[in-house]
């Protein structure tokens, strides 16, 4: 492994399409299209919670003094997240997912994203090698397929 692009770089990408699709969510009025959209945002966040839930909150507590603790504090965060996510999905597929529930999503998602750019992130890449960090951007990535 170890050929790719790091954990902070998968991260970032995450990040650029969830608030790509976030914003095209709220910008767009023709409902069908935006059932679309939402369905995107909410896999995209989905695979992002399921990825980071797996890759970064085990390395943080295989490798971080006191990452046991930070990895709670992250998986508190995806609990809402993925909360919200079934209440979006579910109204979704009854064509029902109003604005203010997907907005809630968007923002919350965001949240955890900055969560792990500010907080968990950093940690982790104190504690270990950029080879770690890239084999963890592997794991992502395969984990996308």
């Amino acid at each position: 492994m170890g050929h790719g692009a790091d954990l902070g770089t998968e991260l970032a990408a995450d990040r650029k399409l969830i608030e790509l699709v976030a914003g095209q969510c709220a910008a767009e009025r023709d409902p069908a299209r935006q059932r679309a959209l939402v369905k995107q945002l909410t896999a995209a966040v989905e695979e992002h919670v399921t990825l980071t839930s797996r890759c970064l909150s085990g390395a943080l507590r295989e490798y971080v003094p006191g990452g046991r603790e930070l990895s709670k504090q992250g998986e508190r965060v995806r609990d809402q997240v993925s909360w919200t996510l079934g209440r979006v999905a579910e109204e979704n597929g009854y064509g029902e997912a109003g604005p203010e529930l997907v907005n809630a999503l968007a923002a919350q998602a965001r949240g955890l994203l900055e969560v792990e750019q500010s907080r968990l992130l950093p940690a982790l890449e104190q504690a270990v090698t950029w080879h770690v960090l890239e084999d963890l951007g592997d794991k992502v990535r395969a984990g996308r397929h």
